[in-house]
């Protein structure tokens, strides 16, 4: 039994003598596009939703609701040349429209933007979504954009096929 006391207090000496255990490594840090993208979809529009309202010092026009919030999901390389998501091809894009939430008053194409989560990045860009055109080109999209890990949206039913 004295040995038995006399081997635990020793390796209790010998523990308290050595060095800190190792930490873990810190995550590597993420941009907004990966932790959008580590979330479920609904968790994901609660986030643009968030980011949006945050950086909303940057819009022409002052955005007091957010009626509606969409993922257009991570624009692919084949893209439109004329669509207004052509310079985000890479990016997580949702776009959002503001606006007041009455189902009498109609959306304002000039109230519509670009949540733009460019890969790595940790700010947002914040883009019109009107076209050359003046028509608002989220809304215009020929074809939903895939989600990542999950079945493809519905087709916009106001969009033009």
């Amino acid at each position: 039994m004295k040995r038995l006391l006399v081997g635990v207090a020793a390796l209790a000496l010998v523990a308290c003598g050595q060095a800190e255990a190792p930490k873990e490594e810190a995550a590597a840090p993420q941009g907004l596009m990966e932790e959008a993208l580590a979330k479920s979809p609904e968790e994901a529009a609660v986030f643009a939703y968030t980011t949006f309202m945050a950086h909303t010092a940057e819009l022409a026009r002052p955005c007091p609701a957010v009626r509606e919030t969409i993922s257009r999901g991570v624009i692919p390389p084949d893209v439109p040349e004329n669509s207004v998501y052509r310079p985000h091809v890479g990016s997580l894009v949702f776009a959002i429209q503001c606006g007041e939430l009455l189902t009498t008053v109609r959306a304002d194409p000039q109230d519509h933007w670009m949540l733009v989560l460019a890969p790595g990045s940790t700010t947002p860009t914040i883009a019109s979504c009107l076209d050359a055109d003046g028509r608002d080109g989220c809304r215009a999209m020929a074809r939903p954009m895939p989600q990542p890990g999950s079945a493809p949206p519905a087709a916009d039913p106001a969009s033009k096929t």
